[in-house]
């Protein structure tokens, strides 16, 4: 029997709280809530579901959309309200359209240093990958 540096194994996990434990250390978006009208979708919300996609290599946002609404306890992982419509593709394009780019580089950035302080990585060399996705060992 290995001797592991888990308690279990993570693939054991059921995949709602795999998704919660991958996104409790993720950095928080600021959320812009207009003091009228209907309350917004969650940014964060969207970030993890866009995440979520890559992670599970969707190709299109209707194949997301579609996995959290036949996926309730997913989609409540990721913040989302099991019992409603997931967000729409165009909701998912607007967020996309509307999140600057300094916005998601900071998250990276905050990430990165989080992962050093860790000692998950030293940050001594760098890898650039297109489209200049940067990777430290």
């Amino acid at each position: 029997m290995s001797i592991s540096e888990f308690l279990f194994d993570p693939a054991d996990l059921p995949p709602a709280v795999k998704y919660e434990k991958l996104f409790e250390n993720l950095p928080k978006l600021e959320e812009h809530i207009p003091k009228t009208g209907r309350r917004p979708t969650s940014r964060n919300s969207l970030l993890k579901a866009l995440i979520y996609k890559s992670l599970r290599r969707f190709p299109f946002l209707s194949d997301l959309t579609f996995e959290l609404n036949n996926n309730p306890s997913v989609s409540q992982a990721l913040g989302f309200n099991p019992l409603a419509p997931a967000p729409s593709v165009e909701r998912f394009s607007s967020f996309l359209h509307d999140t600057k780019n300094h916005e998601l580089k900071a998250l990276h950035q905050q990430l990165v240093r989080a992962l050093i302080e860790a000692g998950v990585i030293s940050g001594k060399s760098i890898a650039i990958d297109f489209p200049a996705l940067l990777l430290f060992h």
